[in-house]
């Protein structure tokens, strides 16, 4: 299960992405809430590592490989699968001690990157959730991003990002004596990504 924390803001937080033949490279400068601890910063897809990086001064940059293997992609339709990464922190011992979060000052919307093997859209409505998740994605065969949009009745899920949405990154700790990830005092909702059977 994948989770949107939300928090107060206090700086302001600058994001580079850039999709070239190499891969997909993020540049993230004045990260919020950010911790002296923090030594290394990994991206993960179904716990495997994808790629790591120094983390300096409330800055990274992730260099995300051009091409992700199949096995790693639970999620998704006949039409194609996907998988969404999750970055996490770690300290000088290697152990991981919180997350990152690309997400708006109005807490009401995260963004997550998310890897597809095709071209296609993916359509799916979850009501086995308190409340209701729609996912109504378009994908483009490599790096994508998906927006999760936190409503009172509803959570929408789409590629298309929504209008008048200010992203910034933050890193929230684990919560004391816990090691995984997503564990942040202030939690404001949660994803279950379906996990559909390919024919």
């Amino acid at each position: 299960m994948i989770a949107l924390m939300a928090t107060s803001m206090a700086f302001v937080s600058c994001n580079k992405d850039n999709k070239d033949d190499s891969g997909y490279l993020i540049e993230v400068k004045n990260v919020q809430n950010t911790n002296d601890d923090i030594n290394q910063v990994k991206a993960q897809l179904a716990s495997e590592v994808l790629v790591d990086s120094k983390y300096d001064d409330g800055a990274f940059t992730l260099n995300l490989p051009k091409t992700v293997s199949n096995a790693l992609l639970k999620n998704g339709s006949n039409d194609g699968l996907f998988g969404l990464i999750e970055i996490v922190a770690l300290n000088k011992q290697k152990k991981m001690i919180g997350e990152f979060s690309y997400q708006d000052g109005n807490k009401s919307v995260r963004a997550y990157y998310t890897y597809a093997n095709n071209n296609f859209n993916f359509e799916y409505t979850n009501k086995q959730e308190t409340v209701p998740q729609i996912w109504n994605c378009s994908f483009t065969k490599g790096w994508n991003i998906i927006y999760a949009e936190f409503k009172e009745d509803e959570t929408i899920l789409t590629t298309q990002k929504p209008s008048g949405v200010n992203l910034k990154w933050y890193f929230f700790p684990n919560k004391k004596g816990n090691s995984q990830s997503n564990t942040s005092n202030s939690l404001l909702g949660e994803i279950t990504i379906p996990k559909l059977t390919i024919k």
